[in-house]
């Protein structure tokens, strides 16, 4: 039987490192799959494994036979005294891995071999399922570590052999399949001892390639299966082609990869979890070795159970082929992994209509922490997809070739970062609002106040119920100056991190409110925003300073909920901030009478409706005592006073123990006309008639930052004539001095 020989992309690389897509589990700290030999299971003297047939079988002259398989090392200059060892790892093909036509064997190399070896094996004859287009080659095997706790797996690569009377022979170079232990998470740990160790035998597979195509698809036999036809191979082909040419248009380079196609391989994946748990492996990895764009891509072969149809694992793909552009610009041993899982997550969700893979609620919760995390792990990049999405609408996609190709000069990744992102300081706060909004994530403030309120949100923040003091120290605190405390909290926000506070009050805490009071949330530092949420609506406040709650008692009857977002924006590591919900003092009436000097009259807004000018124009309007007694012009001039400000002296007197009157000075200095108003808990409240025209809204009063106290608001002018044709808002503000006692 001839086989034809087929060049193959063999990794020329001795250590093996695989970068794990999602794999749709939790991993451990290790998920940056170093290529590592297996020392634990062989340190001890006498390996587990036995050799097929007696003793362990010894170089002779060069050559290492064992029943059915012969190894001649040829120039690289291996002595009889070599301790290199070849033994049996399985039975037979029925219990090896998918396609194997043979015995499969152990070599575990204890020599430098950087010369060919030339292996022969018997071939057992066994022809293959129901494949016309199958092909019998030599498969190499990495073992690698899959995680800290032991899980392993082994990536095989094919070569072509030469078939003559049952008998196949073909050549490799271990040095191309050598392994180095290391210690640590990467590659920049210390060797601990210099092993070769590679797994070989004869396996059935199907390959396919298209002349010119950068990609070539390897699908190993099952046994009595035949799941990926021509055609459907073919499909995927175009799908990874399609990848290469979207990163292409991006303006990514593959400069380092010196050669195509790039060897995407099918097969049974395994994980730690497969182990431990038993659920399925993880969905593809990147496979490279020291040269990290000479790698390849390894797929799970159930996601192919039911053929394959194009376009249904694009996410993947664009997420594995993204490890290999971004080994373009940066080394092995350089690379930033949590950098590397979240760019290459967030070009994932491209391919899914920009939704939110699922990994990433898998670490959800650890984005939290800060925008850049401390520990450099494969579960804090995949969080940090919605950071890239974020990151990208704010400075472009190209942020992103940005920092690889600083990073990839020379300089260290917190430079890389500072100059392709900007400072944390000038984004963090709105990233972490568009995060709770879910506009770059699947967040929702409603559930996530939800959660909170329930426990169930750790690394979020907590929830603070409201409870409001008794009458008589309410008293006494308003009578002292004093605020209010409603609640309060501590949390530990980490540096450019967040933390989020829900706010609960019970209806019998509610009532005891007073009407009108509306209670502030400040911090002890940091940034401070409060989302107002009714059902999936919500509205955002900002201010650092503290912000009011409007209208509390209203609208939390109408079941709105308040959850407050801090972010600390500094460099200077994590703080305890101190949240504090409180209502505080408000003047007397008695302090507030007397003149404002600085006051401020701004004509906020004028309407005039078209069918109010047309009806004056055309003289149907009937002027009498409630009526505005004008013509067109004046409404012009009216419309014209919008925006327009005008300093003034604002005089507040007082005529009654909780009432008062309001006026201001017009351009000739005389008073307008009083506007009498009610004073209940910090506000002035107006509703005016007189003449038809109609002064309502209110003010609020407050105590100032310079012993002072101050007024603002906006009252609505309106004429009862034309109630849905006419309008002025009147925006007033100014302070005066607090009389020293």
């Amino acid at each position: 039987m001839e086989i034809t020989k087929i060049p193959m992309q063999v990794n020329p690389n001795p250590n093996i490192k695989h970068r794990r897509h999602a794999g749709r589990q939790k991993a451990a700290a290790s998920v940056r799959l170093v290529a590592a030999v297996l020392l634990a299971a062989f340190a001890l003297s006498g390996c587990s494994a036995l050799p097929f047939g007696g003793g362990q079988p010894r170089i002779k002259d060069g050559v290492l036979t064992l029943e059915g398989v012969t190894l001649d090392f040829g120039g690289n200059g291996i002595s009889d005294e070599s301790e290199t060892t070849l033994t049996v790892l399985k039975p037979g093909a029925e219990d090896g891995p998918d396609g194997l036509a043979s015995e499969l064997y152990e070599l575990n190399m204890k020599d430098v071999c950087d010369e060919p070896v030339t292996v022969t094996l018997k071939y057992n004859g066994a022809s293959p399922v129901d494949d016309d287009e199958a092909e019998l080659v030599l498969g190499i095997g990495t073992t690698v570590e899959m995680d800290a706790d032991g899980g392993t797996d082994t990536f095989y690569r094919y070569i072509p052999v030469e078939l003559n009377n049952g008998v196949a022979t073909a050549e490799f170079t271990p040095t191309d399949y050598a392994q180095i232990t290391v210690h640590g998470d990467s590659n920049t740990g210390s060797s601990a001892l210099y092993k070769e160790r590679t797994s070989f035998g004869l396996f059935w597979i199907t390959s396919t390639y298209t002349d010119g195509g950068h990609f070539k698809v390897y699908m190993p036999l099952q046994a009595h299966m035949f799941y990926l036809n021509y055609n459907e191979r073919c499909a995927l082909l175009d799908d990874l082609e399609g990848i290469y040419n979207d990163y292409l248009a991006k303006g990514y380079t593959y400069s380092k990869r010196s050669g195509w196609p790039m060897n995407v391989t099918i097969k049974n994946l395994q994980t730690v979890t497969e182990y431990v748990t038993g659920k399925s492996g993880a969905l593809g990895y990147y496979s490279y070795g020291y040269n990290g764009a000479a790698g390849e891509i390894f797929l799970n072969r159930e996601r192919f159970d039911n053929g394959y149809t194009a376009g249904s694992i694009t996410p993947l793909l664009a997420h594995e082929f993204f490890h290999f552009v971004q080994l373009n610009y940066v080394d092995v041993g350089s690379d930033l992994l949590w950098f590397d899982e979240a760019t290459a997550t967030f070009y994932e969700s491209t391919k899914m209509s920009n939704a939110i893979p699922s990994i990433v609620g898998e670490y959800k919760e650890l984005i939290f922490s800060g925008v850049y995390p401390e520990d450099n792990t494969a579960g804090n990049g995949y969080c940090r997809m919605p950071l890239i999405k974020f990151l990208s609408n704010l400075r472009g996609e190209d942020f992103i070739r940005n920092a690889y190709t600083i990073a990839g000069s020379g300089a260290d990744w917190d430079s890389a970062l500072l100059s392709a992102a900007g400072p944390p300081s000038e984004w963090a706060d709105d990233f972490y609002e568009a995060l709770v909004a879910g506009k770059v994530s699947d967040y929702s403030p409603y559930t996530v106040h939800k959660n909170l309120v329930e426990g169930m949100a750790d690394g979020l923040g907590t929830a603070v119920e409201l409870t409001m003091p008794e009458s008589d120290e309410v008293s006494q605190l308003q009578t002292d100056g004093d605020p209010v405390l409603l609640g309060k909290t501590t949390v530990h926000v980490g540096e450019y991190g967040a933390q989020l506070v829900a706010l609960t009050i019970s209806a019998d805490e509610l009532k005891k409110l007073p009407d009108g009071s509306d209670p502030i949330i400040k911090v002890s530092g940091g940034d401070l925003r409060v989302f107002a949420i009714l059902g999936k609506n919500f509205k955002v406040a900002s201010d650092p300073s503290g912000i009011t709650l409007s209208d509390f008692k209203k609208v939390t009857t109408e079941n709105y909920r308040f959850l407050a977002l801090v972010t600390v924006l500094d460099g200077s590591g994590g703080q305890d901030i101190e949240v504090t919900v409180e209502i505080e003092p408000y003047p007397t009436l008695d302090e507030l009478v007397g003149n404002y000097n600085d006051g401020v009259l701004t004509y906020a807004e004028v309407f005039v409706s078209q069918a109010l000018k047309d009806s004056v124009a055309d003289g149907a309007a009937s002027p009498d005592e409630d009526d505005l007694g004008c013509d067109i012009e004046i409404l012009a001039m009216l419309e014209a006073l919008e925006g327009e400000s005008q300093n003034t002296t604002i005089i507040i007197h007082k005529t009654g123990e909780n009432t008062g009157t309001l006026v201001w000075l017009d351009e000739d200095g005389e008073e307008n006309t009083p506007l009498p108003f009610t004073y209940e808990a910090g506000k002035l409240n107006f509703d005016f008639t007189s003449q038809g025209a109609n002064i309502s809204q209110s003010l609020n009063a407050a105590y100032g930052k310079n012993n002072d106290v101050t007024i603002n608001g906006t009252l609505l002018l309106t004429y009862k004539q034309y109630p849905n044709d006419f309008y002025i808002k009147v925006l007033l503000n100014g302070s005066k001095p607090l009389s020293t006692p």
